[in-house]
């Protein structure tokens, strides 16, 4: 009987490997799970699901609309409670709605690439994007009701 060396070629995994991965290419599916399905928690994946996309353009057109809400309800006699936030509206109103929107979006971000992580041993980071979202329209529903409810300043 006749073995194979271990040094043979066709035991050599590399030896036939494509020069271009498909993967970098863009033709070949990218990963959305973790390579080894047990192990989805506190992963990096390649590829994002739509519904994620879907959240962070509900949470950024929440935060521009609480920009806006805010600086109408200023104008109403209201006052800003955030310290940072009253810091740049008094500074510069334009710039306080970038700011916002732009600190919101890095925020989006970072909850995004870290969607399968999980912090405090149970709490996913997928469920604070979601809690995110959820809140933001609550808060937008409040702006809406305290705007109806404030006469403006004469």
């Amino acid at each position: 009987m006749h073995s194979t060396p271990p040094n043979d070629a066709r035991l050599e995994r590399r030896k036939g490997s494509e020069w271009i991965n498909p993967r970098h290419l863009g033709i070949a599916p990218r990963r959305r799970n973790a390579p080894q399905p047990d192990a989805n928690r506190n992963r990096y994946v390649d590829l994002y699901e739509p519904i994620y996309m879907a959240v962070a353009a509900v949470v950024l057109l929440c935060t521009a609309l609480d920009a806006t809400f805010t600086l109408h309800l200023l104008e109403r006699g209201a006052i800003e409670l955030n310290g940072l936030m009253a810091f740049w509206i008094f500074t510069n109103p334009d710039q306080f709605v970038y700011f916002k929107i732009s600190l919101t979006a890095l925020a989006l971000v970072f909850l995004i690439v870290h969607k399968n992580f999980v912090i405090f041993g149970r709490l996913p980071i997928r469920w604070i994007l979601f809690g995110t979202a959820a809140g933001y329209l609550g808060l937008i529903g409040y702006e809406v009701v305290l705007l109806n409810l404030q006469p403006p300043a004469a």
